[in-house]
């Protein structure tokens, strides 16, 4: 009889983790991205992967933060935030 109730646990268990991941609701509108960066002192590429509205926000930033530094004029260093 022990034998029969831990036969049926097995069972159930396996049966549990068999059943397939249930599906989002939405599937991802946002794309992944990846590309291959060469850092800074190094001969060797990193792949950097985020997604394109990441890349997207931090292309932005970028941009904005170089165009603040050329406007700031040429007197004593001013730090950007």
């Amino acid at each position: 009889m022990i034998i029969a109730l831990a036969a049926g646990l097995i069972l159930a268990q396996a049966a549990d983790s068999a059943a397939p991941p249930a599906k989002s609701a939405a599937p991802a509108k946002d794309p992944i991205v990846c590309r291959s960066e060469m850092p800074i002192g190094s001969r060797l590429p990193q792949k950097t992967c985020m997604p394109k509205s990441e890349r997207d926000r931090l292309k932005r930033e970028s941009r904005k933060r170089l165009e603040d530094i050329q406007t700031a004029g040429s007197g004593p260093f001013k730090p950007v935030n």
